[in-house]
């Protein structure tokens, strides 16, 4: 019985993980084009 919930709170926190994984790939992402845009404007105006 233990075992089921041990199981079952570990395929949670899995769930929880790559939720959480995807959505700091999108962050980093995000980042990263405002990055971009900043040195095309640093570009364009110096």
């Amino acid at each position: 019985m233990t075992n089921k919930i041990n199981q079952a709170r570990k395929v949670a926190s899995d769930s929880v993980k790559s939720r959480h994984k995807t959505l700091l790939d999108a962050l980093n992402v995000i980042l990263n084009i405002i990055r971009i845009l900043l040195e095309l404007i640093n570009a364009l105006f110096l």
